[in-house]
This record gives C-alpha cells, sequence and structure tokens, in this order.
C-alpha cells in the first residue's frame, strides 16, 4: 500500500471503526461474546469497554493526532512545505510488529490503526479473543490490499514469532520481565517501544472535601474508575491520595474515616451496573487472601479499614496499592509534592492522575491529566504512556535544499 494515498487509506479504515461502534454489527457480537470467555468480565462491561475503544478511534481523533505529529495527513505521502522550517516527509517504516497484553480489551488497535495508515506491513499478535482478527477480516473486506500489508495471528510466548527480529518497530504491552524478553530477541537497531506496568490516581483537595455536593459526585466518578476492568489496567484507579486542610489529627482521622466509609459505599453500589469479572475458585481465594493481608499491613502501620458489602477502602499512607478487585486505597497527604516520594518509596510509574480542573497539577512524572470519572475514557488526540501515536513509525525525511525558481519551458 506504499504507493496508495494515505487519504483513501485513512478514509477506509474510519469507516470501518464507525462500523464497529455499532453495537448491532454482527462481527462485534461476535467479538464481545469471545472477550467474555477470555476475560470473565460482565457482558456489560465489555460493551463499555468496545464502546470506548471504537469511540476514541473515530475519525476526528485520528485526524487530529496525525496532524499534530506530522502537520498534514499529506506529509505520509511526500513532502510538504511547513513555514520557516524544512519540507517535511514522514516515510512510513518497512514493517512494525505489535504485541498485545492480556489484560486491556483492544490495546494493540490504536497502534495498529496509526502504523497502517503511516503505510507499514504490520504483523499483529492477537489474544484469543480474536478482536483484532476480526476487525481486521472488517478491513479486509472494505479493500483487499490490507490483507497484503496486515498480518494478525496468536502464538505463544511474548517474542515467539520467527519475523520479529525483522521489525523495524516493535510495539510491546505486558509486564517488564515480558518486555525485557522481547527487548533482549531485537537487533540493536530495532525501535523498541514498550508499555509496562503502571497505575492511576485521583487526587482529592480541600476543594472537594468541603463541598458537600461535589464531594459526592467525585466519589461516585471515582469508584467508576476504580472498578472498571477490576483495577487490572494501567488507568484503573489504584490510590486516592487525600490532602485535607485540618490541622487537628484527630479531625483528620475522623475525616478519613468519614471519607473511607463514603467511599466504599459509593464502590459497593456501582458494583451493581460495573460487576466483578468471574474468576476461578482458586483464583478467589487468592484475592481474598491478599486483600486480607493488604488491611493487615495498614493495621500494622496505624492505618485502617472500611467494608461495605462487596467494596474495601484502605487508609495507610506506608503501604503499596493492594491491585485488587473494589479494594481502593487511601494515601493520606499534607501536600501534593508527597505525592512523588510516595510513588518512588514503591517503585511505581503513574500512568494518569484525576483531579480537579481548577487545582494545580502536583509536579510529578505522570503521563495524562484528567478529571474524576475520565481516567478509563482516554483520548486518542492525546499521548498514550507520554508516546505520541504516529511518529514511532515513520522516518521523518526534511528537504532543505533552496527552492529553484521555475524554468521557462
Amino acid at each position: 500500500m506504499r504507493t496508495q494515498p494515505s487519504a483513501e487509506i485513512f478514509d477506509h479504515i474510519a469507516s470501518t471503526v464507525a462500523t464497529w461502534s455499532e453495537r448491532e454489527f454482527a462481527r462485534r457480537r461476535t467479538a464481545e461474546a469471545a472477550l467474555v470467555a477470555r476475560t470473565g468480565y460482565a457482558p456489560n462491561v465489555v460493551t463499555i469497554a468496545l464502546d470506548r475503544l471504537f469511540e476514541s478511534c473515530r475519525r476526528e481523533a485520528l485526524e487530529a493526532s496525525i496532524i499534530g505529529e506530522i502537520g498534514a495527513l499529506e506529509a505520509l505521502d511526500g513532502f510538504i512545505a511547513r513555514p520557516d522550517r524544512p519540507s517535511l516527509y514522514a516515510r512510513g517504516v518497512d514493517r512494525v510488529a505489535i504485541i498485545s497484553s492480556q489484560t486491556t480489551i483492544g490495546v494493540a488497535l490504536p497502534a495498529t490503526l496509526f502504523a497502517l495508515i503511516a503505510k507499514t506491513r504490520v504483523l499483529v499478535k492477537d489474544r484469543a479473543d480474536g478482536l483484532i482478527g476480526a476487525f481486521a477480516e472488517s478491513l479486509f473486506e472494505r479493500d483487499q490490499r490490507f490483507a497484503e500489508t496486515l498480518t494478525v495471528q496468536q502464538w505463544e510466548g511474548a517474542s515467539g514469532h520467527e519475523t520479529l527480529d525483522k521489525a523495524d518497530v516493535v510495539v510491546a504491552y505486558g509486564g517488564d520481565a515480558a518486555l525485557c524478553a522481547i527487548r533482549n530477541t531485537l537487533p540493536g537497531a530495532t525501535r523498541f517501544v514498550g508499555f509496562g506496568p503502571r497505575v492511576s490516581a485521583a487526587l482529592l483537595t480541600p476543594v472537594t472535601l468541603q463541598d458537600a455536593i461535589r464531594r459526592e459526585a467525585a466519589l461516585r466518578s471515582i469508584a467508576d474508575d476504580a472498578l472498571l476492568y477490576d483495577a487490572e489496567g494501567c488507568l484503573s484507579l489504584h490510590i486516592l491520595f487525600v490532602q485535607s486542610a485540618l490541622q487537628d489529627v484527630a479531625e483528620r482521622a475522623d475525616e478519613l474515616g468519614r471519607l473511607a466509609e463514603e467511599l466504599a459505599t459509593s464502590l459497593d453500589k456501582a458494583i451493581e451496573r460495573l460487576p466483578f469479572a468471574e474468576r476461578e475458585r482458586g483464583q478467589r481465594l487468592t484475592q481474598a487472601a491478599q486483600r486480607e493481608a493488604a488491611i493487615a499491613h495498614a493495621a500494622l502501620h496505624h492505618g485502617t479499614s472500611c467494608r461495605v458489602g462487596r467494596a474495601t477502602v484502605i487508609v495507610d499512607a506506608a503501604s503499596p496499592p493492594p491491585l485488587l478487585p473494589a479494594t481502593t486505597l487511601i494515601v493520606p497527604i499534607d501536600e501534593s509534592s508527597e505525592i512523588a516520594a510516595y510513588l518512588d518509596r514503591y517503585h511505581l510509574r503513574l500512568e494518569a492522575l484525576a483531579l480537579e480542573s481548577s487545582v494545580s497539577p502536583p509536579s510529578i512524572r505522570v503521563a495524562r491529566l484528567t478529571t474524576f470519572g475520565e481516567l478509563q475514557r482516554p483520548t486518542l488526540r492525546g499521548e498514550h504512556g507520554g508516546r505520541p501515536r504516529i511518529l514511532d513509525f515513520v522516518d521523518l525525511v526534511t528537504d532543505d535544499r533552496p527552492t529553484l525558481p521555475t524554468q521557462p519551458t
């Protein structure tokens, strides 16, 4: 597809995304059933995941990301003029390999779309649910030339495919060990883009704590961010930092206790809409034991815990987040500058932080700032994990030769 106009490729992809945005699309319904079987998530949770995935990849967002990074879609076809800068050509690399993670639904799709728009040959490692493969079939039906450039397969192991070392760019999602294993098999010249484990958090300040209406609304939104996908994704809310204006120790303890109970109540109510994934008995018992251990650890450090129905909230500044379903950690702080120290102490990398729009963000390493309730709804117009969307799949070529006057014919 190297000679095909980028606008034509873009239009086919955007139209296919629009088709998959329809809940009644037969191929999507089949994929949803397969996703429920693989992940154990409730059907409505999988529907939410696909709604958000395809909504984020719509035509306007794809185009905005491309224009923001390379100036114009036409830069993928040849040189474009730039004011006060050399002309630019964003030439797609020859081969891209994309390796999905086991957790987040459709995590490989945005990278796949941008790599195709960049006119590269793309190999994608799909999961047992076959979501990317099913989407690819829709593309092939729209234009058979996609079948010549996009290959979607399943194989064992993170780096087991025999052609991986021939890729110019390898994008991988997964744990640190898996990413290291992949990177160590690649030639030194390969561009490796790894997305490893991260957590997300929210910050409650006196701005919200002291306003009953805003506080209640924030806790409802925080509960949704914490429950969706059972805290398994990098955008799940794992930690709630709470900055109080109260100076008296007893008053602050009372405030944190009330807040923990209110949050646990919000979590328990939200479970009706966002139920837990179906897990095997052994995994459920393991999670229950881990939850009890986290509660006991908090008690040893003068922390507290609160249970309401099926939800647990732990208040403890001296523990890492438990990363368990319906189990949220509140970390009390005096100043927002303490957030960085907490993250460093437990070697945590922060993907996103939710906070009030009126609150100045703390000085921390974080890829994305957003508002309560929007952690799990990232926009394609922004970067993921602090990385660009299409730039990783192109080589930038500049032409700074002087423009010659047109010769008479």
